[in-house]
């Protein structure tokens, strides 16, 4: 399984924003570059276990929340969950909750 090192950008950037660190800071903290931080946030390069594991303890957080479901491709459990469940609903109720998951996925995309 490959992990997924946007997803773990945009969590490393959400907490740093949560706490109302500079990306500046956060590097000089760190002894870390401007630019690694950037690459890192965007999903540029992959981060070593101990880069990781220096963020999160400046940042306050656990590794785990930051890669926790971080993999590449979801598992096809969930898939066949997800599919078991949304067949259960009438189609009047599909077509809401689709709509309602288009407008989920829309929104955070705007907010990552």
């Amino acid at each position: 399984m490959e992990l997924d090192y946007k997803t773990i950008g945009h969590r490393i950037q959400n907490q740093r924003r949560l706490k109302g660190i500079t990306q500046e800071k956060l590097a000089e903290a760190l002894d870390f570059s401007v630019g690694f931080i950037s690459q890192a946030e965007r999903g540029v390069t992959k981060l070593s276990l101990d880069s990781l594991y220096s963020i999160t303890q400046y940042l306050d957080c656990r590794v785990a929340d930051i890669i926790d479901d971080a993999n590449v491709e979801p598992s096809p459990y969930h898939f066949a969950e997800f599919e078991a469940l949304y067949r259960r609903l009438s189609s009047t109720d599909q077509r809401l909750f689709f709509s309602m998951l288009k407008e989920y996925v829309r929104n955070r995309e705007e907010n990552v």
